[in-house]
């Protein structure tokens, strides 16, 4: 934590800067002399998925070096980032005085995650897009240091900060209690989704975002509106595509052993392999792409929605004995995979390695994990396994809607309760919460369960090569129809589970006192505001969707064991890129996305995805055969 002492002469570095006629950053906080009013503030709100890549491009692309400070709450459903405006950010499109001039400008962005994608739709189209204020982090509201706790910074931020309610000795929770201190009901000025806006907008099903509890108020949010459609999606808001992110399937640590030793068993995956350092590599554990388990998209298909009760209604036909000697396909039968996980079975003549057996969960029930409706990560998981709802007749997905904790189907609040509640249901613990907060799982109750999440959660720091990881990170992605979520597979055309996403931009007034706005602003002067609010958040989404913001600077922190995801432009988002095979860093581009020819706009998930064609200096089109 910084002491009072540092903050003074963190003050006195800053006034001797200013008075030199220094340009060069500083790393702001709200309570530095001088840094209590910015000039420019902008509320966002929407999915999680991309937030990674968000703080990059903020850190990265928006903010002069070292400049950018991050404050948060415990749970991150909000953020805030707070530094000084880069160069790149002068001459802005549509910018006029003071606006296309914001280099070394003290500039705030907020982001609101609770209520992931969908509150990056309906509160900015309700109302004939005029909107609905919903809660957003304001580190202006109380100028006090001692409301936070310095806590890690990550992605490039110099500080990072949370909430703290003892004086910021240690780091605290945001609450109802205290969310007065914090939070203000706030207009968004953009919005963030892993998906199109369009396909959220389907009433009537699980794809319509539902509504969550503002915490200033314990009530859910006011004045919301489920009637939205497509059309509601209006020339009041600018729709920017984003580029792709690959999204998921999680499993618990033990399931995914379990269906390792099946898939061995039953001859569809090797028991050993060769890796870079080893002849001889066993399998069980083990998390490369060649150790991966994987599961089909019809088998998923029957577990995402709801269809498959118990495990030991799943049933493995293996190819070996419990002697490790192969079964002639005459004799062979059909074996509950809970049997076959809990029977040790040796190396023998046949079986090449020792596979044991793996305990049974206290409950023997299939856990499903889908999202809250108008996530992005369960509109496009339910797209891409259940064609839902874009085929007529096609199956929904889990309702998790009167789900109580201890209930094998539960929908967690966002990406990072996902992966909670996989690893509550590996060890048993209640760490996890719905979008509203109330906890998913029950202390003591173990189950082998499977959630939709994105991709880029574990990285091979998180989880390594060997499988080694801690109990919040007990928990593994797996392969669909044999390939992993990795960008290679992605940009190859044979995995499924990813989509582009979109930046909704309606660029509307603070509330917020500014220093470029002044307390009396003109109508030109407002008007002037909303351009450059406008235009940031252009860039911002351009940059999302780019090629160097992308590839260079976020996916190299999300890497995982089995390979490269994370984040992607494609030819529609960055059409000045050509594509490379084999997938490199320094390239990450996909001929592959969402447009049909030119004549959807926008992306469209529940389009089958294919080359686009016209990308300026993409003149051939590559593909690997996998």
């Amino acid at each position: 934590m910084k002491t009072n002492t540092q903050l003074t002469i963190k003050s006195l570095a800053v006034a001797v800067s200013l008075l030199a006629g220094s340009q060069s950053a500083q790393a702001i906080t709200p309570w530095t002399p001088g840094n209590d009013v910015p000039d420019v503030v902008i509320y966002t709100s929407g999915g999680a998925a991309q937030d990674d890549a968000l703080e990059r491009v903020i850190t990265q692309n928006l903010a002069a070096a070292s400049s950018v400070d991050k404050f948060q709450d415990d749970a991150k459903r909000f953020s805030g980032y707070y530094f000084t405006g880069a160069t790149a950010l002068n001459g802005l499109s549509g910018t006029t005085a003071p606006y296309n001039s914001l280099a070394g400008k003290k500039i705030y962005i907020a982001k609101r995650s609770l209520g992931a994608a969908g509150y990056g739709v309906v509160p900015l189209l309700a109302n004939s897009a005029a909107g609905i204020a919903i809660d957003n982090l304001n580190i202006f509201k109380t100028i006090d240091a001692t409301k936070w706790k310095s806590v890690t910074a990550t992605n490039g931020a110099v500080g990072a900060y949370q909430v703290s309610t003892d004086g910021g000795t240690t780091a605290g929770k945001l609450t109802t209690a205290n969310a007065a201190t914090y939070l203000d009901s706030k207009l968004s000025d953009g919005g963030f989704t892993g998906v199109d806006a369009a396909t959220l907008l389907q009433p009537g099903t699980f794809n319509y975002p539902e509504t969550v509890t503002e915490l200033t108020t314990n009530a859910l949010t006011a004045g919301w509106v489920d009637t939205l459609k497509p059309s509601a999606i209006t020339n009041a808001v600018t729709v920017v595509p984003t580029g792709g992110l690959v999204y998921g399937i999680g499993v618990t640590k033990d399931l995914y052993q379990v269906l390792q030793k099946a898939q061995i068993l039953s001859g569809t995956l090797s028991g050993v392999y060769k890796d870079d350092a080893n002849l001889s590599q066993n399998t069980l554990g083990r998390y490369e792409e060649k150790a991966l388990p994987s599961l089909s998209r019809n088998f998923l298909a029957a577990i995402f929605s709801g269809s498959v009760a118990t495990w030991a209604d799943v049933k493995v036909v293996p190819i070996y004995d419990t002697a490790g000697n192969f079964i002639l396909p005459v004799n062979r039968t059909a074996v509950p995979l809970t049997t076959l996980a809990n029977t040790a079975y040796a190396s023998g003549p046949d079986l090449t390695v020792t596979l044991p057996a793996i305990p049974l969960p206290t409950d023997n029930q299939v856990g499903v994990g889908v999202r809250n409706k108008g996530a992005a990560i369960g509109a496009v998981g339910y797209a891409k396994l259940l064609n839902y709802p874009n085929v007529a007749g096609s199956y929904k997905p889990a309702d998790a809607s009167v789900s109580v904790p201890g209930d094998a189907i539960q929908q967690p609040g966002g990406a990072g309760d996902t992966g909670k509640l996989l690893a509550d249901w590996q060890a048993g613990t209640a760490t996890a919460v719905d979008a509203n907060g109330a906890k998913l799982n029950t202390a003591n109750l173990t189950r082998w369960g499977l959630a939709l999440n994105s991709a880029d959660k574990l990285s091979s720091t998180a989880v390594t090569a060997a499988g080694v990881s801690t109990a919040a990170n007990d928990w593994r992605y797996i392969a669909i129809d044999k390939f992993a979520p990795t960008l290679e597979n992605v940009f190859s055309g044979n995995y499924p589970y990813w989509a582009e996403g979109e930046v909704l931009i309606t660029a509307k007034n603070s509330t917020q006192t500014e220093a470029l706005l002044g307390a009396s602003p003109t109508p030109g002067q407002v008007t002037a505001y909303k351009a450059g609010k406008k235009a940031v958040l252009a860039k911002f989404a351009k940059d999302l969707g780019n090629d160097t913001a992308v590839g260079k600077l976020v996916n190299d922190g999300l890497k995982a064991a089995w390979g490269a995801t994370g984040i992607f432009p494609t030819t529609y988002t960055d059409q000045t890129a050509t594509n490379a095979v084999p997938v490199v860093a320094s390239n990450p581009v996909s001929v592959f996305e969402h447009d049909s020819s030119g004549n959807v706009k926008v992306p469209r998930v529940g389009i089958v995805p294919v080359p686009y064609l016209n990308g300026v200096g993409n003149t051939a089109i590559t593909l690997q055969l996998k």
